[in-house]
């Protein structure tokens, strides 16, 4: 795209040095390239991605904030989405070589939810537990780790299925979801339950409600009304 640009400022500045010295009864030089809207479609279709993708992480941030009551937990979660979504993109851009286009723009929306499935069950069981974060996450992988190792073997053979296609879109689309799944569940493990263990959050500590419950003036508050009853 940079060589593209710098190309293309080439032949505008010499375009233009044409229509400055060229007389009225000739006309105008117009610069006209395929290449040119090649580009611009390429520039439109990234701006596009990065703020559609910015406004599905506010949104997940939001939505995991609203369903947790925990800030930190919904920080983690999203940071843990990040990290999915920047490996599974170095993947498929540079080892598989995909291309840049609007599928790939279409689906860097799609992978933030196809990613926040495993994180989050183990984010929310890690939340539901008492205790040190260690006993916490010790407790959640006990009983949520089963269920999301055996939730990620059945959409990776699920995918399995695709990769054989003969239709280009299908193959794709099978090594796209076969990826993420197993990324996606290999971070939550690598990434996500080392940062609980050292830098989970235990007791009220991120969350919300309790957050919003100390700031409220003393008549608002439950042992207020329970004092003047």
């Amino acid at each position: 795209a940079g060589k593209k640009k710098s190309l293309r400022d080439a032949w505008k500045e010499f375009a233009d040095e044409l229509n400055r010295d060229a007389p009225w009864q000739v006309g105008r030089t117009y610069m006209v390239s395929m290449t040119w809207t090649e580009m611009e479609l390429e520039n439109q279709v990234l701006s596009s991605t990065i703020s559609a993708f910015t406004v599905s992480m506010l949104t997940s941030l939001i939505a995991v904030t609203a369903f947790t009551q925990n800030l930190v937990i919904a920080i983690y979660v999203c940071l843990n989405i990040l990290l999915v979504v920047g490996i599974l993109a170095g993947f498929l851009l540079n080892i598989m070589q995909y291309p840049f286009g609007v599928v790939e723009a279409i689906a860097a929306t799609i992978f933030v939810g196809l990613s926040v499935d495993y994180c989050l069950h183990l984010a929310h069981g890690y939340l539901e537990s008492e205790g040190t974060s260690r006993r916490k996450l010790k407790h959640s992988l006990v009983f949520l780790g089963p269920s999301i190792v055996g939730g990620s073997f059945t959409t990776i053979s699920g995918c399995v299925f695709l990769l054989p296609c003969r239709i280009v879109l299908f193959r794709k689309l099978g090594t796209v979801l076969l990826a993420n799944a197993t990324i996606s569940v290999v971070v939550t493990f690598t990434f996500l339950a080392p940062l609980l263990i050292t830098a989970g959050p235990t007791g009220a500590f991120g969350n919300v409600v309790s957050c919003c419950t100390r700031r409220c003036p003393r008549s608002f508050t439950r042992d207020s009304l329970a004092d003047k009853e």
